[in-house]
């Protein structure tokens, strides 16, 4: 049976409501003074901005190629968005500030859910 770019993208945006409602989940009835509710916060809102991805790429592409090609755009972005700061840490900073961390991690995501997408384009399309 194949499966088109639609499909896996709402197999993938089922799988990140899913994980969203988990952290939500894991949120209600935090002590606010707890600092891992900061950390919850942020990989959130990271699900979330993610989710909103899936969902802009689900509106914008019909097929494989494009969701690859607009994956691949978005790697190109980050780690544009990295080497900067990471050139401007390297001349000021000891440790790695959040934005260092936050343009490592949507690289991160970006170049798995590129890899999802031709792992299922494999093997259902």
């Amino acid at each position: 049976m194949s499966h088109t770019i639609k499909d896996f993208l709402k197999y993938e945006q089922n799988e990140m409501h899913i994980n969203i409602d988990r952290i939500k989940h894991g949120l209600k009835g935090e002590d606010p003074n707890n600092p891992r509710l900061a950390g919850s916060h942020t990989i959130l809102e990271l699900q979330e901005a993610h989710l909103k991805f899936i969902e802009e790429l689900s509106s914008r592409v019909s097929s494989y190629d494009e969701a690859i090609h607009l994956c691949r755009e978005q790697i190109i972005q980050n780690e544009f968005a990295h080497q900067q700061v990471a050139l401007v840490e390297s001349h000021q900073a000891t440790t790695h500030s959040s934005e260092w961390w936050y343009t490592l991690q949507q690289i991160q995501f970006y170049t798995d859910f590129l890899n999802r997408i031709k792992t299922w384009q494999k093997a259902y399309a």
